[in-house]
């Protein structure tokens, strides 16, 4: 349950804060619209307080646990756990102590908002999830097929291989 509040609370901050580099510019603006300059002054605070604490504590680890996270081979999920892994007692209280501090960022905006500019960003935020949802269905699609002539481009290199060697013979 931790972990799902967790992950929701990182995709409103995700959302709201523009700190996705995957927002297209529709959204952006929508959310300006509904949020008073004010707001959107304490958004980018918040914005600049997180960068600066995510600095400071990927500057606390070494090259091991920066290699997990810059591993490919895995997903997000698998990266996050091995890194969690890999983690000393003080990193964990760092890490502990940036997420209560975005925690209480995040309420302190929510109390800035009036009923209907949360309902407004329910709305966006709803379409969000629609539209990323959309998008990471096409994602896999491509490298679906991406992956398939990928394997049909060997299939082609190992008969034609076969059809040397009986030609040789």
């Amino acid at each position: 349950m931790k972990k799902v509040r967790f992950i929701l609370g990182i995709v409103f901050l995700l959302l709201i804060s523009n700190i996705s580099l995957a927002q297209e510019a529709p959204i952006k603006d929508a959310i300006k619209e509904v949020l008073t300059e004010e707001q959107i002054a304490i958004l980018q605070e918040n914005k600049a307080l997180i960068k600066e604490k995510r600095e400071a504590f990927k500057a606390t680890l070494n090259e091991d646990q920066l290699a997990i996270l810059q591993d490919a081979s895995l997903d997000r999920k698998e990266r996050m756990q091995g890194l969690r892994e890999t983690l000393t007692d003080a990193q964990k209280e760092t890490f502990k102590a940036n997420r209560e501090a975005a925690k209480v960022n995040r309420e302190a905006f929510r109390a800035t908002l009036s009923d209907d500019q949360k309902q407004q960003l329910k709305t966006l935020r709803a379409e969000f999830r629609e539209k990323r949802g959309v998008n990471r269905a096409q994602r896999v699609q491509r490298a679906r097929r991406e992956n398939q002539r990928e394997r049909i481009q060997e299939r082609r290199e190992k008969i034609r291989e076969k059809r040397e060697e009986i030609q040789n013979q």
